[in-house]
C-alpha cells in the first residue's frame, strides 16, 4: 500500500478490523483505491483547512464507528444524518458541527459508498433542490444517494445500442477524451470542450473502481438502490468489452497511464442484444441515451478516423470504393500520360 498520509495509512493499516473483515477489497493489491481515497481527503481538509488531532482518534471514529453503521445497514435508525454526527461528535469529543466531525464523517461516506457527499454546517445555507448537500436531519444515507442516483422514469424504447457503442469508438473515431473519475455519480457525465485550449475536446467520465462495486453487489449492499450497482457493472461491460482485441490493448495502456483498476475490463462474455436496449438502464439510460445522440452527430475529422468509423457500413464502404476508383484513376492516367510523353519523345528522337 502506498498511501503516505498518516490518516488514510492508518485507517487501511495491515490487520485493520477495515481491512481484514469489512472491506475486504484485497487492498494491498487494489492501489487505485488507496489512491482515489488519498485524493478526496486532500481535497477535504483542503476544503476545510483542518489537520485532525490527534490522528489516532479520528482514524479510530472512522474505522470503527462510521464503517460499521455504513455496514451494518439493517439498523436503519443509525444511519440518519443527525445521528451519524451525534455518534462521531461522541467519539471525537467534539461538536456536532465542529469541522473535524463533518470531516470525518464525509471521509467515511466516501470511503464506504466513494460518492461526495456535502453537509452543510448548522450556519450554512443550500437550497432545497440541492440533491448534493445533505440537508435533511432526518433522512437516511441511502435515502440521500437515492436521490443522487435519479433512476429515470422512462427511457427511450426500441432503442439498442450496437457493438461498436465502446469507449475505444468513442475516443478513436469521435475524438472524445476519456476522463476516469473516482466518484460514482460522476459516471458518464460530460466535460464540455474548453475553447480556449488548442485543441477543444469533449471528454466523457468513467467510474471505473470494478473491484469496488463487485465488493457491494457480493454482499448485496443495501446503502445503494436495488439493481444500481449490477447496471453499473453493465455499463462497464457495455463500454468496455473484454472480447474486442482493439479495446483491450487501449484500456491496458491506459491503465498503464493513469493508475486505474486494471480489472474494468474484465467481462469475458458478450452482452446479448436484449441487454443492449436503453429501455434496460433505470439508472444510467438518460446520461446513455445523450452520449449515443452526440456520438452519432459526430462525424471523424481525419481520414484515419474515417477509417476505423463503420457505424454506417453502407456509406463506409461507397465512400472507400469511390476513394479507390478515385485513386485508380489518376493512377491510370499518369500511366498514359507518362506513356504518351514517351511515345512523343520517340517521334522526334528516334533510336539511331
Amino acid at each position: 500500500m502506498s498511501a503516505s498520509d498518516p490518516i488514510i495509512s492508518g485507517i487501511f493499516k495491515p490487520n485493520a478490523t477495515l481491512n481484514s473483515t469489512r472491506y475486504n477489497l484485497d487492498i494491498d493489491n487494489y492501489e487505485s483505491l488507496i489512491e482515489a481515497i488519498s485524493r478526496t481527503w486532500r481535497m477535504l481538509k483542503s476544503q476545510s483547512n483542518l489537520e485532525p488531532s490527534p490522528p489516532e482518534s479520528f482514524i479510530n471514529c472512522i474505522r470503527d464507528r462510521i464503517i460499521p453503521v455504513l455496514e451494518g445497514y439493517e439498523e436503519e435508525e443509525h444511519s440518519k444524518r443527525d445521528v451519524l454526527l451525534d455518534i462521531t461528535a461522541m467519539h471525537l469529543a467534539r461538536g456536532k458541527f465542529d469541522d473535524e466531525t463533518v470531516l470525518a464523517l464525509r471521509l467515511g461516506i466516501y470511503i464506504w459508498c466513494m460518492c461526495k457527499i456535502d453537509i452543510p454546517f448548522w450556519n450554512q445555507h443550500f437550497p432545497l433542490e440541492s440533491h448534493i448537500a445533505w440537508t435533511n436531519p432526518e433522512s437516511r444515507i441511502r435515502d440521500q444517494i437515492t436521490l443522487l442516483s435519479r433512476p429515470t422514469e422512462s427511457n427511450p424504447r426500441n432503442i439498442r445500442l450496437d457493438s461498436s457503442f465502446r469507449l475505444y469508438d468513442l475516443a478513436k473515431i469521435a475524438n472524445f477524451g476519456v476522463e476516469w473519475v473516482d466518484d460514482i455519480f460522476q459516471h458518464l457525465s460530460f466535460c464540455e470542450p474548453n475553447i480556449m485550449s488548442d485543441k477543444p475536446q469533449m471528454k466523457i467520465q468513467i467510474f471505473h473502481h470494478r473491484r469496488f462495486l463487485k465488493f457491494h453487489y457480493d454482499r448485496q449492499s443495501k446503502v445503494f438502490p436495488e439493481g444500481f450497482i449490477e447496471e453499473t457493472l453493465q455499463t462497464l461491460d457495455l463500454l468496455l468489452p473484454y472480447h474486442h482485441t482493439k479495446t483491450r490493448k487501449w484500456f491496458q495502456n491506459e491503465v498503464k497511464h493513469y493508475g486505474i483498476d486494471d480489472t474494468a475490463c474484465v467481462r469475458k462474455r458478450m452482452m446479448n442484444a436484449n441487454s443492449r436496449h436503453l429501455e434496460r438502464f433505470k439508472f444510467w439510460g438518460e446520461r446513455l441515451a445523450f452520449l449515443k445522440e452526440t456520438y452519432d452527430l459526430t462525424e471523424p475529422d481525419s481520414v484515419s478516423r474515417f477509417w476505423l468509423d463503420t457505424r454506417s457500413p453502407i456509406q463506409w464502404a461507397t465512400f472507400w470504393v469511390a476513394v479507390l476508383v478515385l485513386v485508380l484513376t489518376i493512377f491510370f492516367g499518369l500511366v498514359q500520360s507518362i506513356e504518351g510523353a514517351l511515345q512523343v519523345y520517340k517521334a522526334y528522337h528516334p533510336s539511331s
